[in-house]
């Protein structure tokens, strides 16, 4: 859940200036559902960014990755990812049922990114649901 002060500034100031410098004004818009353009982005990508906190509370990252359409969004609320962190990922073991996550997808060819975050709804080890 997004507390009141980051609901109100969701750019951290880092990203705020990074989208100034591409030329755009950061978005003060955080939607708690897909949009449909996210829904069809999702699926078209070889490889996932997953971030989540450890026991902690420091931030980490790793990936997943597969054929396009290993991702899918059946849901506006809902992501479904057929790949799981390879053997040994630190990061692995934090990922959980009700775990918060953050997920960036990446077009390398486009440049084009988008971020995702919250739950995991379940996790096995073919597949991860968030929601």
């Amino acid at each position: 859940m997004l507390d009141t002060e980051h609901a109100r500034r969701p750019w951290h100031r880092g990203e705020a200036a990074a989208q100034r410098l591409a030329g755009v004004e950061p978005s003060p818009v955080i939607r708690p559902f897909m949009t449909e353009q996210l829904r069809q982005f999702f699926p078209q990508l070889p490889l996932l960014f997953l971030a989540a906190v450890d026991a902690d509370g420091f931030p980490s990252a790793t990936f997943v990755r597969g054929a396009r359409g290993f991702i899918t969004c059946p849901e506006p609320r809902r992501v479904e990812i057929e790949a799981t962190p390879f053997d040994g990922d630190p990061l692995a073991k934090f990922l959980r049922r009700e775990s918060e996550v953050g997920l960036l997808g990446l077009d390398f060819r486009t440049r084009r990114r988008n971020r995702v975050g919250g739950c995991i709804e379940s996790h096995d080890s073919r597949q991860i649901t968030i929601t």
